[in-house]
């Protein structure tokens, strides 16, 4: 057992010693401790690398100072600064650690070991206390059905499964609640031994503890709690310190998002769980509900274990075409697919080959090297369909570039991913994010459209890298055409730090409305390829009436020596 933890930090010298003596003093050690120091302003840097020159293990990454101590979103993002630094199949546990706890002797170790035990247990905590008035130690009143934010310790596999942190208020309990939907276990337990102490109350870290829990009332708003359960809740909450206060706070925060209309979590099935969730809570009590629910959803759970264990198949999962290997995924299949790469979190890239594609693989090796290396591999082209089908090995669906892009927009949204947009004619790129955010509400995207022949120049790519690995985002499209386009991922994936880049070709511009893109029926045909011809005659007859036709004596060949 091994486990890593990531602690997202700034200004933190008054606590910081506490903390990282309590984690030097573990009875189990972590394996890698990576502390993103998010641009402190006082001593926080110094006592840093004078632990880090002690503990090999410790290792940290000062950020740009952005001006202010970020909450929330801002956390979220300095935590997966430090995330993408490490590869997360390394370690069984990870956990997000905060740098203002007092953490007892054997907490990872006892963790660890209640979670060896029960394998559906996908995040845990001890519960937080504070001190009050005379020195007597406070609870946080934290719910067993959540592990806490400040110290949320995660089984590898359910952190992947889940999609890690959403980036928006509430990330620390919609990460639960998004547990309990795929089947595994939140807790957290108030045993003595695994009590700490949290050296700066819960909701009391920016601007004084009843913003803070103004906050969380805005949060709950967001994550999509119902009027009715926000109301009891804080009710509940105004029996403890701070009396009447803190409740009322959180219940305003809760009214006033509601009055502006402000946006909230965009995903429907995850609302509707929630608030069926909360209902059980009002009429049976948080404990009960909670044990019923896990009890119900024990078969999502050895679903998603059976899916891990036993997956499909590679011979029934490839159509081989003129050498290249296809996955043979329906364009739902593909969308799984994408989003189990994007929460494995290790960089790869997704091809999508049509006609052309194919050709260019005979003799462009550097080309064939990216294929061998994709992720994934999506058919592009209506003529492979039928060509596999000539081949007696029937793909499933066309999963075009250009039909899956703006699909996986609208997950994006109702899903937090963030998405970067590179490439595409000048303008294209920012005006598809403008009517994308427009259609999709809660859109998180970055663009930028780089100069011709920026492929060849270090500085432009190097300036490239550092814009994608600043912004942080999931899915990368990559829109510069082939073979540019997969040249360009295939070389820069890793470096760009990003767990999905996707070839889109000339996607940008059909969303942006610059190119107009073939009438459906076209596509269905598949005499795209004819329309394109049409639109730009100049450009495309070389590759149409010169050098795809190569593809069909390919595909006559493959069929003579396969019988």
């Amino acid at each position: 057992m091994n486990y890593c933890l990531i602690t997202p930090c700034r200004d933190e010298a008054e606590y910081a010693r506490r903390t990282l003596d309590s984690i030097v003093n573990q009875s189990i050690k972590p394996a890698l401790w990576v502390i993103v120091d998010d641009g402190s302003t006082d001593a926080t840097p110094e006592i840093l690398a004078e632990y880090a020159a002690r503990y090999d293990f410790i290792k940290v990454i000062r950020r740009q100072d952005r001006g202010k101590r970020a909450v929330g979103p801002g956390v979220v993002d300095a935590f997966y600064h430090g995330y993408q630094t490490l590869n997360p199949g390394d370690f069984d546990y990870i956990c997000k650690l905060d740098l203002d706890l007092d953490i007892p002797h054997g907490y990872f170790e006892e963790m660890m070991r209640r979670m060896e035990a029960n394998p559906r247990i996908g995040t845990c905590s001890g519960k937080p206390y504070f001190r009050g008035a005379n020195d007597q130690m406070i609870s946080e009143k934290c719910g067993d059905e959540m592990s806490v934010g400040m110290i949320k310790f995660y089984r590898t596999e359910c952190f992947k499964q889940i999609g890690g942190f959403v980036r928006e208020v509430m990330w620390d309990g919609i990460d639960c609640h998004r547990c309990r939907m795929l089947g595994w276990i939140a807790v957290s337990w108030d045993d003595p031994q695994i009590r700490f102490e949290h050296l700066r109350p819960m909701g009391s870290s920016q601007t004084g503890i009843l913003t803070g829990r103004m906050r969380h009332g805005f949060g709950q708003y967001f994550m999509g709690t119902s009027f009715l359960y926000m109301t009891a809740s804080a009710i509940f909450r105004m029996a403890h310190p701070p009396l009447i206060a803190g409740g009322s706070a959180m219940w305003w925060g809760y009214v006033k998002s509601m009055l502006a209309r402000k946006p909230r979590y965009n995903d429907p099935q995850f609302r509707q769980f929630l608030r069926r969730f909360q209902w059980a809570c009002l009429f049976f009590g948080k404990s009960t509900a909670t044990e019923r629910l896990n009890r119900l959803q024990e078969k999502a759970w050895q679903r998603f274990n059976a899916t891990i264990a036993h997956p499909a198949k590679t011979t029934d999962r490839h159509v081989k075409i003129a050498g290249v290997a296809i996955d043979n995924l329906t364009m739902t299949e593909a969308f799984e697919s994408i989003e189990s790469l994007i929460h494995r979190r290790e960089p790869t890239f997704v091809v999508t080959p049509n006609v052309d594609h194919i050709v260019k693989l005979q003799h462009n090796e550097a080309f064939r090297a990216a294929y061998r290396d994709a992720g994934l591999v999506l058919v592009d082209s209506m003529i492979l369909m039928w060509g596999a089908r000539f081949l007696k090995t029937p793909l499933k669906e066309k999963v075009s570039g250009s039909d899956l892009f703006p699909r996986f927009c609208e997950v994006a949204a109702r899903k937090s991913y963030r998405l970067f947009f590179l490439g595409g004619r000048e303008g294209a790129a920012p005006r598809a994010a403008e009517i994308l955010r427009e259609r999709h509400r809660g859109l998180q995207v970055q663009t930028y459209c780089p100069p011709m022949g920026f492929e060849n120049s270090d500085s432009e790519n190097r300036k490239i890298i550092q814009m994608i690995r600043d912004y942080q985002p999931d899915v990368l499209f990559v829109g510069v055409g082939a073979p540019k386009q997969e040249l360009w991922m295939h070389r820069f994936h890793k470096d760009c730090a990003v767990p999905v880049s996707i070839g889109v070709g000339a996607s940008f511009d059909f969303v942006a409305g610059y190119v107009r893109r073939a009438p459906v029926l076209l596509q269905k045909t598949g005499f795209e390829w004819a329309w394109r011809l049409l639109a730009e005659p100049r450009r495309m007859y070389r590759r149409y009436l010169i050098e795809d036709p190569k593809f069909f004596m390919l595909l006559w060949h493959q069929r003579r020596i396969s019988h």
